[in-house]
């Protein structure tokens, strides 16, 4: 009785050791399967941040490539506005040189006082309707950073805006000069000139005359840098004054 008693107590306590096992392992496999599933979540996650990381590296080369394309354009764009720059001062140099030609072969005729061109300081109209972009005088240039000495005005205006003479003289010049387009000079005695520039077409030849608010030219965009808009300039003894004091205050 006593032996039976002693295997009984025996296989219960194998069946717990078993049971207490199957629960044990049991719970090892629950936690085998989490930790598969989280260390699968993390490799996920790493998958995806190398992935981002790829994303990243592409986009700064992208942008690094960008960057090196702008900076080349805006090179090349700089060297582009230094040669027009110097083109334009070339221009100005020969355009001062025939100035200097015309006022010096000019006859000056007396006038009475208080008549003539002289008299119309503050009172001439815009030779076109449009806006006054750019003004007389030392200037920056934007592109190149360089100063500047303009010496007219620009007025912006549609292509085939009429342009109107501001007095009354005489056409001495009327082709296509580099580096200003088609242009018009006009000898108002007195030794005053007017310089009309960018046009797109010539109403008069040289050595016509013209009327005050004769139309004479049309805007035009030619060897223009900065679209359609009339470079306008006043001369006295070829040498460039401020237009802008000319004109009636608006």
């Amino acid at each position: 009785m006593t032996e039976l008693m002693q295997r009984k107590r025996y296989l219960e306590l194998t069946l717990a050791y078993d049971h207490n096992l199957v629960t044990y392992l049991r719970g090892e496999s629950v936690r085998q399967e989490a930790l598969q599933r989280e260390l699968a979540k993390k490799r996920e996650d790493v998958d995806e941040q190398r992935r981002a990381l790829v994303g990243i590296k592409e986009s700064i080369r992208v942008e690094r490539e960008k960057k090196k394309e702008l900076l080349s354009s805006l090179r090349r764009e700089k060297d582009t506005h230094v040669r027009a720059l110097k083109e334009l001062e070339q221009a100005a140099l020969r355009l001062q040189k025939m100035m200097d030609e015309i006022s010096r072969k000019s006859v000056v005729r007396p006038v009475p006082a208080g008549v003539g061109f002289e008299a119309m300081k503050g009172k001439l109209e815009l030779p076109v309707r449009g806006e006054v972009m750019g003004g007389f005088g030392k200037t920056r240039h934007p592109e190149v950073s360089a100063e500047l000495f303009r010496k007219g005005i620009d007025i912006e205006a549609p292509i085939g805006e009429e342009i109107k003479a501001v007095e009354a003289g005489k056409v001495v010049f009327a082709d296509r000069f580099s580096g200003y387009g088609k242009m018009m000079i006009i000898d108002h005695g007195q030794r005053y000139y007017t310089i009309y520039a960018h046009l797109s077409d010539l109403m008069k030849k040289t050595g016509e005359p013209v009327q005050k608010g004769e139309p004479i030219a049309l805007v035009g965009d030619s060897d223009s840098l900065a679209g359609a808009r009339l470079y306008f300039e006043i001369r006295k003894d070829g040498k460039p004054i401020d237009p802008l004091l000319w004109f009636r205050k608006r």
